[in-house]
């Protein structure tokens, strides 16, 4: 059940918790204007199938479902959270974070344990207490941000891809289109003198960060790389993606070696292809969980903000207004999977085993993956599937390198989750109608 139904999404964001603005999500060519003695800079969110609220003063009534640009097409993302601007004064590359807390504790899922553990193999950065009173996750800037890209003001990598002057009817120009969202923000141009002109309305972030290190007085670099660690030499390491950058940064003497100065202009995109917030639920390699139940309701908050949380640059407040009766409902809504994601693990048993079903996925009502999944997780061929059978499939739909993470009990963790929920005659197996509907799949 998608946002619209029984929920509303609300997304806000300015420089810090007192300063909120209603974001109009998806307008690229108008991103939020952010101005404070922290930080200046521009604010643009994305989310696929978008359906929650719009401020009251821009020019679409109803919500942008999907951006203008092909940012999600072709790519795994449910969201994006990008920003362009300067910081007012210096820092080191530990000295920043990237932050998301709730307000009250959680009610952890079964398994629950497995999603973090995934979520640290791909940030080993990442620092979480999902237990905590106010639960909370953060990861270094230099680690957390998906695209990095630092420049001067006026680099070609800002003023070419910058937004021109629209013309009006009669020809004239009428000036940019780039407008605030709030209508006490800072003017465009206030922005555009710090941080240059809005780049990224219809085009992706580069990896771009040979800015972060220093520089002695002969002009070069004084970092030792990790990939070039050759006795008596020093360059600057070639950071030329995100795994590699996170891999690099994930050591804290590294990231206290390079700076964040206030003369560039920083650009990052955080996106995040495992949470969606129109179904909340999150779907991560071999591991898929709807969350409504356990969420509550609260308000995700994200924020970058210095280590010690004293000083604020960039607030999000990403908020779920559910009905009663959403909220009575959630509490005994079966989640929509158990078993994770199915369609990987069926092209898992495809490709590693021999698949010989008796009959078609069509006879049985369900789609070809469903059935695959179910056939070939059925060892014994009985029509049910019993703990260790469960265990196989379970460990089947996971990347390669993240079985290597995975404990026995994050796995029995999920069977027991599995068969709790789905076993409903109490036989120890889940059977071909039980798990149909687990599935929510109907006869027609």
């Amino acid at each position: 059940m998608g946002a619209g139904d029984d929920f509303i999404l609300q997304v806000r964001a300015g420089p810090d918790e007192s300063r909120l603005s209603l974001i109009n999500v998806n307008d690229e060519e108008n991103p939020l204007l952010i101005q404070s003695d922290r930080f200046t800079g521009y604010l643009c969110i994305r989310m696929v199938n978008f359906e929650g609220t719009t401020p009251e003063n821009c020019t679409n009534e109803e919500p942008i479902r999907n951006p203008k640009s092909s940012y999600f097409k072709g790519r795994n993302r449910r969201y994006s959270i990008m920003a362009q601007g300067r910081f007012a004064k210096d820092y080191n590359g530990d000295d920043l974070i990237f932050a998301i807390e709730l307000d009250s504790p959680l009610r952890l899922p079964p398994g629950f344990g497995v999603a973090v553990k995934i979520a640290q193999w791909l940030d080993p950065a990442l620092r979480c207490d999902l237990q905590a009173e106010q639960p909370w996750m953060n990861s270094p800037l230099v680690c957390a941000m998906n695209a990095l890209a630092i420049c001067a003001p006026d680099d070609p990598l800002l003023l070419d891809q910058a937004l021109p002057p629209t013309a009006s009817k009669n020809g004239k120009k009428s000036g940019s289109p780039v407008k605030s969202s709030n209508l006490s923000s800072p003017t465009v141009s206030d922005v555009a003198a710090v941080a240059g002109p809005w780049a990224f309305h219809s085009s992706m972030i580069p990896e771009q960060t040979s800015l972060l290190f220093p520089k002695s007085s002969e002009n070069e670099v004084v970092v030792e790389s990790r990939e070039n660690q050759k006795k008596g030499k020093s360059s600057i390491p070639p950071l030329t993606t995100y795994e590699k950058r996170k891999r690099y940064f994930s050591d804290v003497k590294l990231r206290q070696s390079v700076e964040i100065k206030k003369d560039y202009v920083y650009c990052t995109d955080f996106y995040d292809a495992y949470f969606d917030f129109n179904t909340i639920s999150i779907n991560l390699p071999g591991f898929a969980l709807n969350a409504r139940k356990y969420f509550d309701g609260q308000p995700l908050r994200f924020s970058a903000k210095s280590k010690d949380g004293e000083v604020f640059f960039l607030w999000f407040l990403i908020a779920v207004i559910v009905s009663a009766a959403c909220a009575a409902q959630a509490y005994t809504q079966t989640p929509d999977s158990n078993y994770g994601n199915y369609h990987a693990a069926a092209s898992h048993f495809m490709e590693t085993a021999a698949f010989e079903p008796e009959q078609t996925a069509a006879a049985h009502g369900a789609d070809d993956d469903l059935f695959v999944f179910f056939s070939s997780a059925d060892l014994d061929r009985d029509h049910h599937l019993d703990g260790h059978e469960l265990r196989n499939a379970f460990i089947a739909g996971f990347d390669e390198k993240v079985r290597t993470t995975l404990q026995i009990v994050d796995i029995e963790e999920m069977v027991d989750h599995a068969l709790k929920e789905d076993d409903h005659d109490n036989d120890g197996k889940i059977s071909w109608i039980e798990y149909l509907v687990s599935q929510k799949y109907k006869k027609k």
